[in-house]
């Protein structure tokens, strides 16, 4: 399957790091309004976080701002993958090289996820990549194929019957208050084991993720 040519034009690589460098921003920007904060869940506080988001841009803006760089991020983490892949045709060693750099790649968002910021996006992507990883053996029409009811599950998803539990919002509150108990006063192993407690509930939220990202990864991969 012949996804990428072995050496990429330079206008090639410069229009998708520009591209990547504008998701970025928009992923930081809205982070910064929406996500940062002591308790990840913090954002979904009912009637509270709407009226901070309001004040600095208008709800309809972040959502689409969100919405389109997340999107394009991980369709562009698709298409770099297909770059790899392609450039690696003629190595006997493709495969090994391929899964070891989604290995450091799981690597780093590991150590992230459980010691630095536990909204972190790196696991996932590197979990999913694995998953989409065989497809690009596979003939161009599959990806087309396997994205489509991938990427129609996740926008069908409010309507089907839900995967996992998400928490309530008696438990964010709670939650949150203790966040900001542990962070304030506690020491580095309080805030540590708070952390790593604080990811069972935050994997639920990338269950959710998990078909949307493993839709534009092969979409990214078909481009």
């Amino acid at each position: 399957m012949n996804l990428a040519s072995p050496i990429e034009p330079p206008e090639r690589i410069a229009t998708i790091d520009i591209l990547r460098g504008i998701a970025l921003f928009i992923v930081l920007a809205i982070n910064t309004a929406t996500e940062f904060r002591v308790s990840i869940f913090e954002q979904f506080l009912p009637g509270k976080t709407s009226a901070r988001i309001v004040a600095e841009i208008s709800e309809a803006l972040v959502v689409a701002l969100h919405t389109k760089g997340f999107i394009l991020f991980s369709f562009l983490f698709g298409v770099g993958l297909a770059i790899q892949f392609g450039r690696l045709a003629d190595n006997p060693r493709r495969l090994t090289l391929m899964l070891r750099r989604l290995a450091v790649l799981l690597a780093f968002g590991v150590t992230h996820l459980f010691l630095i910021w536990n909204g972190d996006i790196l696991t996932e992507y590197a979990i999913v990549g694995f998953a989409v990883l065989p497809f690009l053996y596979g003939p161009r029409w599959l990806l087309a194929v396997i994205a489509a009811p991938s990427l129609g599950v996740y926008i069908a998803m409010p309507l089907l019957p839900p995967v996992v539990s998400l928490p309530s919002n008696r438990w964010i509150i709670q939650h949150v208050a203790e966040a900001q108990q542990v962070y304030g006063s506690g020491g580095f192993l309080d805030i540590l084991a708070f952390r790593v407690d604080e990811v069972r509930s935050i994997a639920p939220l990338h269950v959710y993720a998990l078909p949307r990202t493993f839709g534009l990864f092969l979409l990214g991969a078909l481009a």
